[in-house]
């Protein structure tokens, strides 16, 4: 006569067994294919040549999404910098000599040429303040995974010149997806050695 019990409890050993074997491969021992689509390292540089300026990690730094990581000299991005300051200060000028000539009753022509004054310098600060977010982005290497990461390695050194796309700062990504699995395959590992105890048990 087929013993029930004895089928269910082969086939909760069964199913625990190989659940726990395939959470162990991916979460301890993943392929290349399961790497590729879920890294565990991600290596930054830069869309441009330049020499580096500034590091704001350093080894072992924890880093979260959105995090400044390194920044390249450019001249021209310190001039447009200068350039915004410069603005910024005339239009406020302007502004305080519109205010005053509206409150000490000056022409209209005076005002209205005011007003002109203080919408072209609006513009010009605007325009350079996309050219500097554009700079940014070429400038500037920001840390981009959602669940952070470590500072593995930095391969160069503040001062250094560097190549367009050359390997600069490696980092070490948390994968929540690995650490699932992990979980996992230990719950299943207990759950298959509980089970076989109590049967024993019995």
């Amino acid at each position: 006569m087929i013993n029930i019990k004895f089928l269910i409890y082969l086939f909760t050993i069964i199913i625990l067994f190989f659940s726990s074997i395939y959470c162990i491969f991916i979460g301890w021992f993943p392929s290349d294919s399961i790497l590729n689509k879920y890294p565990v390292y991600a290596d930054y540089s830069f869309s441009e040549s330049g020499k580096i300026n500034k590091f704001f990690v350093d080894v072992k730094s924890r880093v979260f999404n959105g995090d400044k990581v390194c920044e390249l000299h450019d001249k021209e991005f310190e001039e447009l910098k200068n350039e915004l300051s410069s603005q910024i200060k005339k239009r406020k000028m302007t502004e305080r000599a519109l205010l005053n000539a509206i409150n000490n009753g000056a022409t209209i022509n005076f005002i209205k040429g005011l007003e002109a004054k203080n919408i072209i310098l609006k513009k010009e600060i605007e325009e350079i303040e996309e050219q500097i977010v554009l700079k940014n982005q070429k400038l500037i290497i920001t840390f981009d995974h959602e669940f952070g990461g470590t500072v593995q390695k930095i391969h160069k050194n503040k001062g250094d010149k560097i190549n367009t796309n050359e390997k600069v700062v490696t980092i070490k990504l948390y994968q929540s997806y690995y650490s699932t699995f992990k979980i996992l395959s230990c719950i299943l590992i207990v759950s298959l050695f509980g089970t076989l105890y109590f049967y024993k048990k019995k």
